[in-house]
């Protein structure tokens, strides 16, 4: 008995390890305020993307090791110790990571090299072609500015169809149709391989824009409301058209949102008003499950909740929700009635004006 328990404890590790991802070592130097490095690894493939870590410096050099699970976006920068009232820099040193990979950062905040593996000495390589644009780039001259820049990358893409370090500069393009026709560039040894990993977020996050804005069309007083089906917080699924015969106010918020906090106060007063009249219906966003369930419960949101994941329809698409909050008000009917998009007493004026009260 005690045998099979370790092996299934050995079994558990091993799962838990791999799950970390492949280890990859960071060095080098760098000149940067304080004595040690904050880094926070990025990995959009990931429920929970961003891992944040602290690691010492001796006189400026540094040496740790991460585990990503796929090709990341690192940031880097010091840990000053500021006076009161001392704004920090938020300058940060930004890297491509490949897991495996080893990499070395030398310089400072403001001007750095990337080297190590080759992988990384490519992408210093490939970046080069578009860094002077950029740096030329103002308001005026920007849409002529970014034609340049996307002609560039296509030549250069062209030219290295097996570099894994070229696909790093498809986020130049705008459109969907654009970034996919640059992908399709790409030999299937680098377009399926692991730099599908970088691209797929960036052509899935494009993709949600583009959805956004023509939904966003839609969105409009009067027009019927999208039905969709989300679990609540007890795991059942609830649908908007169950609502029917009723006020429903959509809030879609996140933890991560400071205005959709303070916001909170005023909505549980409107909703212990009305309740009888209005459901209220939050929606979160881009949340981990755990910070959704201690938002919820740390800010007493006594109305109902739904959760929207990878897994599930995005709501926020759907309803072409461009900032946070965003507060969309539907009438027992199911149609729109209100959109209003931050924190605004416009919001509480409607439901006092819908409702008949002061």
């Amino acid at each position: 008995m005690k045998r099979t328990v370790l092996l299934m404890m050995a079994s558990v590790m091993a799962m838990l390890a791999g799950a970390q991802g492949t280890p990859t070592r960071v060095s080098g130097h760098l000149d940067v305020d304080g004595d040690s490095l904050m880094v926070d690894v990025i990995d959009m493939n990931l429920d929970n993307p961003r891992t944040h870590g602290v690691y010492p410096m001796t006189n400026g050099n540094f040496e740790f090791t991460i585990s990503p699970e796929h090709v990341s976006t690192m940031l880097m920068r010091g840990k000053p110790n500021p006076k009161p009232g001392q704004m920090l820099s938020m300058k940060v040193i930004q890297v491509t990571l490949m897991p495996g990979e080893d990499v070395v950062v030398n310089g400072s905040i403001d001007k750095y090299t990337v080297g190590g593996a080759p992988f990384y000495t490519d992408c210093q390589q490939a970046q080069a072609v578009t860094n002077s644009i950029y740096e030329s780039i103002t308001r005026d001259n920007r849409e002529d500015k970014m034609k340049e820049l996307q002609a560039n990358v296509l030549d250069y893409i062209k030219a290295h169809p097996t570099q894994e370090a070229a696909m790093t500069l498809v986020g130049v393009f705008q459109t969907v149709a654009d970034m996919k026709a640059a992908i399709q560039l790409f030999d299937p040894s680098v377009r399926e391989g692991r730099m599908q990993y970088y691209y797929m977020p960036l052509l899935k996050s494009l993709e949600s824009k583009e959805q956004r804005e023509a939904n966003a069309k839609k969105i409009v007083e009067e027009a019927l409301a999208p039905d969709f089906t989300l679990p609540q917080l007890d795991g059942t699924p609830l649908s908007l058209s169950s609502l029917r015969g009723k006020y429903v106010v959509l809030d879609f918020w996140g933890s991560w949102c400071s205005w959709c906090i303070k916001g909170f106060p005023d909505m549980r007063a409107y909703y212990n008003k009305y309740k009888d009249k209005l459901e209220i219906l939050g929606i979160d966003c881009n949340d981990t499950e755990e910070k959704w369930r201690e938002a919820v419960k740390t800010h007493e949101a006594n109305w109902r909740h739904v959760r929207q994941s990878k897994e599930t329809t995005d709501v926020s698409d759907l309803y072409g929700v461009k900032g946070y909050p965003t507060k969309i008000v539907i009438d027992p009917e199911g149609r729109i009635a209100k959109v209003v998009v931050g924190e605004s007493p416009e919001f509480y004026d409607f439901l006092d004006k819908a409702f008949g009260g002061k």
